[in-house]
């Protein structure tokens, strides 16, 4: 991909994104356009009890945290 156009290397990351992981993306690809796209890829891949803190309410109606893990959708 070192000597592809910048056509070419979005093509390819466009048709081959679903098939390779965040890291061999990154290994692939070291413009900083598609470093950004692999990161809003990551971020749009949670599921949405995944995100950084789930809160819920207790019974005085407090927001109260309930858990700060990340886990990337499979």
């Amino acid at each position: 991909m070192y000597h592809a156009s910048p056509a070419e290397r979005w093509a390819y990351f466009l048709q081959n994104a679903d098939k390779l992981t965040s890291a061999e993306l990154r290994r692939l690809f070291s413009d900083e356009e598609i470093s950004e796209a692999v990161g809003v890829l990551e971020m749009i891949s949670r599921t949405p009890d995944s995100t950084e803190t789930a809160y819920r309410y207790d019974g005085d109606g407090l927001r109260v945290a309930q858990s700060s893990r990340i886990t990337m959708a499979p």
